[in-house]
């Protein structure tokens, strides 16, 4: 540890900490000018309607537990609807993960160290590159984790009750995502190794395991009984486990995918904050081969890997928000690190106060540098700073907003939930992000294509928005019945705009303020994009059940046929863009290739397109009356049944 001569007096070590707590004050509200991102948007648009009285899960959908939408309701309540609430609600929990981290740092090391842990935290908490400038799940999650490991330290110091508040605490992350449950499995094994090592006390560790258990137990047990009382509790159920275990899919397997990936530990969302998992990787690797020797090194390591694996349980390589859980652990580790080094150094008996001094400047001038550049930015408002974030949600929430009455609705159909929560106006239906339709298994998606059909019938919204996320109209089954009743605005950014013709007031003013191609004025705007995310790998999708025994049409002897078995072979190898293209390229050569028809019917269908399937079906049934007369009389009736097909799209 620090040499005593280095240790500050307590008034001292009391104002920096304050003096890094108004640092932590000042670059957070900075942000206050910054644009929501999408999750954050979503999440206050969705708070401010359940004070409204909407039901979350059965008006509402989307599919995160409950905590992350009380907790923006509750910044609501106390701050009023608006980007200040957010960011004071980050504020303070950002002030309370600082104060845990000086905490830990204090009762494994000294105050030195749990100053330079707060100063790292201070300098890398709003990392713009991992969306900490606006709280995320992970963001509050990862104050829980500190305050439960906090409550750990103290009961290995007293053994008093202190294991309670670890396990409330565990608790109510797992409220925010479920997969804490990676975590709480790690406190878990910390409590209990220590008993494997010495027998006799297996017993009472056993016994305390139950301090853990028991919170989370009774939390979520209330929490289905409360659904179940409200008789919502299926709603409930297929929003948080139906649909995410489609989503997610093999939680092993995704482990084994980020775990043994190089780009999982050294993503280049991690670019803001390199140096401290530099030095947090290079902390454990020293301590693993006993050059360096920390008393709760095990602790450190045994809870670190539970917010990897938690990182790395969703599918794909984790998006950006998904590592602010490290962060806190970086900052930690980092800080022993210097402390060791001082120790390994005057072991050797080397004067550690230059070569620690001088390697401390290195994060510092590393972290400072994004700092500064962050700050850069006015700290007023502006409207360019819109173009940090995509499709416009804030200029395009508030032109809609100025341009209809607070009793109209909108209703966007992709990604960017801002434009409700910037234009201060309902959605028109509840599934305010588009997303669980394409993850979610038949039954449910079907489900909520009938609800999002009958709520936009009810709502007759303003407008209807199709983001970047969205794509052509005349692909788009739901909105069938109600292109008669809306005329194309244009474009905005990237977004396309629709008007309800017969409002009162029609948005004349709109088209001068909106980017209109040349050749979108006389046609329905048209994007190349397919309603497939991309990478997205969902094989049932492209073997539904009833396609299962029924031959494919030979694919002949043309030019086509090795690129029609091409698209089949790479749609087995979940290649699904590429497979596409390649069946595209087949019916340039032959239109009137069937085979190519067929299969491009199945992956038009597949992949939500259903009026262009029943095209392709449709040329297939007019020449061969079997099996395809049969298949797509089959496949109209299914999609009627299902609410998604009301009527062909206009000519």
């Amino acid at each position: 540890m620090f040499s005593e001569r280095l240790k500050p007096s307590q008034w001292a070590i009391f104002a920096m900490l304050t003096v890094l707590i108004g640092l932590n004050i000042l670059f957070r509200l900075h942000f206050l000018s910054f644009t929501l991102p999408g999750d954050n948007s979503a999440y206050a648009y969705i708070g401010h309607t359940m004070l409204q009285g909407d039901r979350l899960y059965t008006d509402l959908v989307d599919n995160k537990p409950p905590a992350i939408y009380l907790t923006y309701m509750l910044a609501e309540k106390i701050w009023g609807y608006g980007t200040p609430a957010i960011i004071f609600i980050s504020t303070f929990f950002s002030i309370v993960s600082l104060i845990l981290i000086f905490l830990i740092l204090l009762k494994t090391n000294n105050k030195v160290t749990a100053l330079l842990g707060t100063m790292f935290w201070v300098l890398a908490s709003n990392s713009r590159i991992l969306d900490m400038d606006f709280p995320n799940t992970e963001f509050f999650i990862s104050t829980f984790i500190l305050i439960a490991f906090w409550a750990y330290l103290k009961y290995l110091e007293d053994k008093t009750n202190w294991l309670w508040v670890t396990g409330s605490a565990l608790a109510l992350a797992s409220t925010y995502k479920t997969n804490v449950i990676f975590i709480s499995a790690m406190f878990f094994l910390a409590l209990i190794l220590p008993s494997i090592q010495k027998a006799k006390k297996q017993l009472p560790a056993l016994k305390n395991l139950s301090s853990l258990i028991l919170p989370s137990v009774v939390l979520w047990a209330m929490i289905f009984l409360y659904f179940y009382s409200q008789n919502r509790f299926m709603d409930f159920w297929n929003v948080n486990y139906v649909a995410m275990k489609n989503y997610v899919g093999n939680v092993w397997l995704n482990e084994l995918a980020n775990l043994f990936s190089a780009k999982f530990f050294y993503s280049p969302y991690l670019k803001e904050i390199l140096v401290l998992a530099v030095f947090s990787y290079l902390w454990i690797a020293l301590n693993l081969i006993k050059l360096f020797s920390s008393r709760f090194t095990y602790l450190y390591l045994i809870i670190f890997t539970g917010c990897l694996l938690m990182t790395g349980s969703i599918r794909d390589i984790p998006h950006p928000n998904y590592y602010q859980l490290l962060v806190p652990f970086f900052c930690l580790m980092a800080a022993m690190f210097y402390s060791n080094l001082n120790d390994y150094l005057i072991s050797k008996k080397i004067n550690p106060r230059i070569i620690v001094g001088i390697s401390v400047l290195i994060p510092v001038f590393y972290l400072g540098f994004f700092q500064v550049k962050n700050q850069a930015f006015s700290l007023k408002p502006s409207p360019a700073l819109t173009d940090l974030r995509p499709d416009d949600d804030r200029q395009l929430g508030q032109l809609l907003g100025s341009l209809t009455r607070p009793d109209e609705t909108l209703y966007q159909w992709g990604l960017a939930p801002g434009i409700y929560f910037y234009s201060q106006r309902n959605a028109a239906s509840g599934i305010v992000l588009n997303h669980i339709l394409y993850f979610a298994p038949l039954e449910l998606r079907t489900h909520l294509y009938n609800k999002l059909i009958s709520d936009i019938g009810k709502s007759k919204p303003a407008f209807i928005i199709f983001t970047s996320w969205a794509f052509r109209l005349d692909q788009e089954p739901w909105m069938a019945p109600f292109k008669i009743h809306y005329r194309f605005l244009g474009l905005f950014g990237k977004s396309a705009i629709f008007e309800k013709k017969d409002r009162p007031a029609p948005a004349k003013l709109i088209l001068s303020q909106l980017n209109i191609p040349t050749e979108s004025k006389n046609q329905p705007w048209k994007n190349p994009h397919l309603m497939l995310f991309p990478g997205w790998k969902n094989t049932q999708l492209l073997d539904p059940e009833r396609f299962k025994g029924k031959p494919l049409l030979p694919s002949g002897n043309g030019p086509e046929a090795d690129l029609i078995n091409q698209g089949i072979a790479l749609f087995q190898q979940n290649q699904f863009i590429k497979g596409r293209d390649a069946l595209a390229k087949a019916l340039e050569i032959n239109p009137n290739n069937l085979a190519a028809q067929a299969e491009m019917g199945i992956y038009n269908e597949a992949t939500g397109q259903y009026f262009l399937a029943l095209e392709n079906y449709q040329a297939v049934a007019e020449k061969i009356p079997h099996p395809y007369t049969e298949y797509y009389i089959e496949t109209q009736n299914l999609l009627m049944q299902q609410g998604a097909f009301i009527a062909p799209p206009d000519k």
